[in-house]
């Protein structure tokens, strides 16, 4: 039995750790820019500054967004194609399990046939040597009660006698008792 094992690449979750570089280059600029207008003693050159800085900030919001909204469909997709990848996996373990179950439970019943055997024979051997015992043993007389002793007596002397019918009489009160 050959095992099948699956493997795949393991590939980088999220590049750069899911941030995206040109999101700080950005911010960056919006808060150079910031610092130019308030810097400025020109006021208008200020108020142009500061809604240069809003509009760069906003970009970057607006990338950012972005940014979190694709990773979170990279993830997604990343979690679907690991989830198909673990079901085939887990499929192909299955296999492996059930075909390494079916060897070893065949191998297992057997096993228990032989010990099924081996003890019937056993079994078998000590009834065997127990009867042989037994058949050793003298056996004790049978004790009859007083009145089925007589009458057994009687009907042996009956016969002896040629006295069938009375014997055969006897016999039948004997059977009569014994039931």
């Amino acid at each position: 039995m050959e095992k099948k094992y699956l493997t795949y690449s393991k590939r980088t979750i999220r590049p750069n750790g899911g941030i995206d570089p040109t999101i700080r280059e950005l911010r960056e600029e919006a808060q150079r820019t910031s610092m130019t207008g308030s810097m400025s003693n020109d006021l208008s050159v200020t108020e142009q500054m500061f809604r240069k800085a809003e509009a760069i900030d906003i970009k970057a919001k607006e990338r950012q967004a972005a940014m979190a909204q694709w990773l979170k469909d990279e993830e997604k997709s990343r979690q679907e194609a690991e989830l198909k990848m673990l079901k085939r996996s887990l499929s192909v373990r299955m296999q492996n399990f059930q075909e390494e179950w079916a060897e070893k439970r065949r191998a297992m019943e057997e096993e228990l046939a032989r010990r099924l055997a081996e003890t019937e024979e056993f079994c078998e051997a000590e009834k065997m040597h127990l009867e042989h015992r037994l058949s050793k043993q003298r056996l004790k007389p049978v004790k009859y009660s007083p009145e089925v002793r007589d009458r057994l007596v009687q009907t042996t002397k009956l016969c002896a006698a040629h006295e069938f019918q009375q014997a055969t009489y006897e016999l039948l009160l004997l059977k009569d008792k014994r039931a």
